[in-house]
């Protein structure tokens, strides 16, 4: 069930009875370009939600899932954002899926074209503080589907927020985020190996069979599982597709459990997303992650760095699971039950070893995939890759203009410990006045290895 907060009072003009009428919304910002922005709300009355027909005598439906890639060769190759279709009157948009966020937020561009009616307003909470946040309800949602009928809910509460920055980072279209608030009613099966979401009628929901089944508790109304890392005692930790990298720590456990002196030893990440103060996070990795059926190795995690003011500084959950982790298997949430379902997929999914990640991002620019971010001390930037670089090829053959392609070739060529030749054309801004200055190409050496910092955690007395 949804955890009940009545934390405030919005705007008078909220007075439709499908309306959210009290709560505190909290939304995750951009860190470190692995999270998403979303939001969170806990609502007072689970009835205010939207919730989702499944059309006809079906007993589930197919909600077809598209990926981004932009910072898999970041931190983990299987991380990424996904994104569904949607459709609100006539128009046909883009949003990602988020389970990290318990309400649907809307680009303030979408707003202002579909020429929504604002009900209200409340604050937004996300990793930089707390923001204005108006409000909208929506009379029908449609998300699209495979071979069926859109699956659509009636009188959605929705909240409006600048996405704008996401979508120069994925280098794909952002109009808004569908939040977990639309599955409270119908399980559904998260299927990343196929890219698609199977939502489930009701009645006819089967267990799935050979899985490990998981308690699920929900923490500002957002699903939580219980894991247990090397060296402390199972903590909750949210279930979040908006995350595209594969865990999060948050500050409380970080500045509890980390000693000073081995974070200061750790490569640092920034990002700025909801609210004014930029976020910080360390980058390292553990040793192991158990999820029943399934055990990771070499598990890459940012740590949330100190003087937090968002969701990181949080003491109820204490961190993200990514989709660098939900990607390995395959999961079946029934929220209603508060339980889920976690199943091993391929020959070898039962015990995972998290390849050694290559330390660098791609972003677009004018129609190219440039290389946006190096990570410090990672292979990229041993290599001597500069960011803002155009890779022209790939071990004498032209690099793929597709970055899907580029990607995977990248990842071949540096696969088992082998070195990929990488040919750059290094990219200096300059100014903002200034045309960008090309410098000649030249060919660096690649390869993965593991140089994420391995991070133990101190056991306190007073664990808690």
């Amino acid at each position: 069930m949804l955890r009940r907060m009545n934390t405030g009072v919005m705007s008078k003009s909220a007075q439709s009875p499908t309306e959210v009428r009290g709560g505190r919304c909290i939304a995750r910002g951009l860190l470190g370009r692995c999270v998403a922005t979303a939001a969170l709300l806990a609502i007072s009355d689970s009835a205010l939600l939207g919730q989702l027909s499944i059309p006809g005598d079906r007993a589930s439906v197919t909600i077809p899932v598209r990926r981004t890639l932009v910072d898999r060769c970041s931190l983990d190759a299987k991380s990424g954002l996904m994104f569904v279709g949607v459709r609100v009157r006539d128009a046909e948009l883009e949003f990602i899926f988020d389970t990290g966020a318990g309400i649907c937020v809307f680009d303030k561009k979408v707003v202002r074209d579909l020429g929504l009616e604002k009900t209200g307003q409340i604050r937004a909470m996300g990793s930089g503080g707390a923001v204005p946040a108006p409000t909208y309800t929506i009379a029908a949602l449609g998300i699209r589907c495979h071979e069926a009928p859109d699956l659509v809910a009636k009188d959605v509460p929705a909240i409006e927020l600048d996405l704008s920055t996401i979508a120069s980072i994925v280098g794909h279209r952002v109009d808004g985020i569908v939040g977990s608030q639309l599955f409270q009613e119908n399980p559904f099966t998260l299927d990343l190996e196929n890219d698609r979401i199977l939502v489930h009628e009701p009645a006819g929901f089967e267990i799935p069979r050979e899985a490990a089944e998981h308690r699920l508790m929900f923490a500002l109304g957002l699903p939580c599982l219980r894991l247990e890392l090397p060296g402390l005692r199972p903590r909750w930790f949210m279930l979040d597709t908006g995350n595209m990298g594969t865990l999060i720590l948050h500050a409380p456990l970080v500045e509890k459990h980390v000693k000073r002196e081995i974070l200061d030893t750790l490569p640092v990440v920034r990002g700025l997303g909801v609210g004014k103060a930029a976020s910080k996070a360390y980058l390292a990795s553990v040793e192991r992650l158990d999820l029943g059926s399934m055990t990771m190795h070499d598990v890459p995690v940012m740590l949330s760095g100190e003087q937090q003011e968002g969701l990181f500084a949080n003491r109820t959950i204490s961190g993200n699971v990514g989709a660098g982790i939900l990607s390995r298997g395959r999961w079946t949430f029934d929220f209603k039950s508060t339980r889920c379902w976690v199943e091993a997929t391929g020959s070898d999914a039962r015990e995972q070893r998290i390849a050694p990640a290559l330390g660098i991002s791609f972003r677009k620019r004018d129609d190219r995939w440039l290389v946006g971010k190096i990570i410090t001390g990672g292979p990229a930037d041993e290599a001597g890759i500069e960011p803002w670089s155009e890779i022209l090829e790939i071990d004498g053959e032209a690099a793929p203009r597709e970055l899907a392609a580029l990607v995977a070739r990248i990842d071949a060529g540096t696969r088992d410990g082998r070195i990929c030749h990488v040919q750059c054309k290094p990219t200096r801004r300059g100014s903002a006045d200034d045309e960008p200055e090309e410098d000649a190409p030249e060919v660096v050496e690649l390869r993965a290895e593991r140089w994420l910092q391995r991070v133990e955690f101190e056991r306190k007395a007073n664990d808690d």
